[in-house]
C-alpha cells in the first residue's frame, strides 16, 4: 500500500533521527540487486559523516514521517582539484513512499542546496537493471553518459553500472 507525502517534511537531519536514519540505511541495503553500495556503515560512520555534512552545510536532506527518517539525498562535493565544481549524488527511499513524489521532493531539496555551493555538475552510477531509477533520474534531467559493461557481480550475476550526470546552470 502506497503511503502520501502529505505528513512527510524534508530538511537536514537532525540528531534525534540519527538511529531512525541508521535503519533506514540498513533496510536499503537489504536490497542488493539495485543498489552499488550493499554493506551499509555502522552507527558512528553515519552519524559522523551525517555531523559533518552539517558542520560543512553540504547538501544533505531526509524525509520524516512521524519521526521516522524513510528516505534521504545527498549530493557529496568532490574535493580533487578541477572537480570541485561536481557532486555526486546519493539517494535512498523506503519502497513503501516511492512514486508518490517524496524522491523528488529530496532530490530537488538536495539540489538548490548544491547550487548555492555553485556546484555545476551532478553525477551518479546507477546499474543498469534498476530501471526505475534510471527512470527517476532521466526525469530530472540526468543523462547517460556512459556505461561500464559487467561492472558488478553479485551472486554471480553481473550488472552493467550506468554513468549518468547533470548539468546545472
Amino acid at each position: 500500500m502506497k503511503r502520501q507525502k502529505e505528513s512527510v517534511s524534508i530538511g537536514p537531519p537532525l540528531e534525534c533521527h540519527l538511529a531512525s536514519f541508521q535503519e533506514l540505511i540498513e533496510k536499503l541495503a537489504s536490497e542488493p540487486l539495485h543498489l552499488t553500495a550493499i554493506d551499509p556503515p555502522g552507527a558512528e560512520i553515519l552519524r559522523k559523516a551525517v555531523q559533518n555534512h552539517i558542520a560543512d552545510c553540504l547538501p544533505l536532506v531526509t524525509a520524516v514521517t512521524q519521526d521516522k527518517v524513510i528516505g534521504w539525498c545527498a549530493i557529496a562535493p568532490h574535493h580533487k582539484p578541477g572537480f570541485t565544481h561536481t557532486g555526486a549524488l546519493g539517494i535512498g527511499l523506503l519502497p513503501n513512499y516511492r512514486r508518490v513524489g517524496i524522491g523528488s521532493l529530496l532530490f530537488n531539496s538536495a539540489l538548490e542546496k548544491a547550487q548555492k555551493m555553485q556546484l555545476t555538475r551532478i553525477e551518479l552510477e546507477v546499474l543498469s537493471s534498476n530501471t526505475s531509477a534510471i527512470s527517476f533520474y532521466r526525469k530530472h534531467d540526468f543523462i547517460i553518459e556512459g556505461c561500464k559493461v559487467k561492472a558488478r557481480m553479485y551472486e554471480g550475476i553481473y550488472d552493467d553500472v550506468i554513468i549518468m550526470a547533470r548539468m546545472l546552470s
